[in-house]
């Protein structure tokens, strides 16, 4: 999943598997990149070059990211062979995302890493809820939690996909 912005948000990539023997989505590695000012995040040289990585060190089954900010370089991975796909932040996306992560929190089906700046994040999230359905949001406007939200599309796609060949934590080439 990728929750990407160019210069007032961090960006932030997340990746996940589901095991097939536990019946959990694990988090495998996640990325974070937050601009400073006056200097934006430079999208090649950051989220273009880890999803390549990833690619390369992983079995990439899919990528979920928005298209706001990241045409071109989804254009240009998927000429690599990436398999990325389209997923606008639109009420019923953001919906089926949120409901999906809360579900796998409540029924303990998530397993995570330990990783301070991810846990700062996860406190700051909140669920607000609409006549529309739930979304991810955040305490404050300064709060990044761009991480919970990277989460939340992987997590979406891992449990859609698990049924899938090749979505396992035991997939070939996975920690090669």
């Amino acid at each position: 999943g990728v929750d990407a912005s160019v210069k007032r948000d961090s960006t932030a990539l997340v990746a996940v598997t589901f095991d097939k023997k536990a019946q959990v989505v694990r988090l495998v590695q996640h990325r974070v990149f937050t601009p400073a000012p006056g200097d934006p995040i430079n999208f090649e040289a950051t989220v273009e070059a880890t999803i390549i990585d990833w690619r390369r060190r992983f079995v990439l089954r899919q990528v979920l990211f928005d298209p706001f900010q990241m045409a071109a370089v989804s254009q240009r991975l998927a000429k690599a062979h990436v398999p990325i796909e389209e997923y606008p932040q639109s009420v019923p996306n953001l919906t089926a995302a949120t409901s999906n992560l809360f579900d796998l929190i409540q029924s303990r089906s998530i397993a995570l890493y330990s990783d301070a700046a991810m846990r700062l994040a996860v406190s700051r999230a909140i669920i607000v809820e609409s006549s529309r359905g739930w979304r991810l949001d955040k305490l404050k406007q300064q709060h990044k939690i761009d991480v919970v939200v990277a989460l939340s599309m992987a997590c979406l796609a891992a449990v859609r996909g698990q049924g899938k060949p090749g979505y396992d934590l035991f997939a070939p080439g996975l920690f090669d």
